[in-house]
């Protein structure tokens, strides 16, 4: 496997993961997912709400009447890295439900964790599932 210039692979795809071909993307970007950030996507919303009297932070995948949270953090006023990041909606896996890519906060002094959720892989009434996770080294 290779890759160009300096990005550095997040996960290796095969074909019984997500088949070739286009993507259908709804967002790409960086959304730090703070309490009343809202992305909209055709059909759902990743939203941030408060949870357990504000003091815990979800990231919530919302399609119609169905809701399912991807992550939840504690919320004590800090930085950027305190934070979870929606950075992909789309269709990986081409069953015409949303997928999504998210960024879990550092926590503890540990490295980012990179959470790649396909529809394909979701439990009976789940949205989606955990299909592949990234975690990088703690900083040095």
């Amino acid at each position: 496997m290779s890759v160009e210039g300096d990005a550095l692979p997040l996960f290796l795809i095969t074909e019984d993961l997500a088949p070739t071909g286009p993507v259908d993307t709804a967002f790409v970007g960086k959304s730090v997912m703070r309490s009343g950030v809202n992305i909209d996507a055709p059909g759902c919303t990743v939203q941030g709400s408060p949870y357990e009297n504000g003091d815990v932070i979800r990231m919530e995948l919302v399609c119609g009447t169905n809701a399912q949270m991807l992550a939840s953090y504690a919320h004590d006023g800090g930085g950027m890295e305190e934070w979870g990041e929606l950075l992909w909606l789309g269709d990986l896996d081409r069953d015409q439900r949303l997928d999504a890519l998210i960024r879990e906060p550092a926590r503890y002094g540990a490295g980012h964790v990179l959470v790649l959720y396909l529809s394909t892989h979701a439990e009976p009434g789940a949205l989606v599932g955990e299909a592949a996770r990234n975690v990088s080294p703690p900083p040095a």
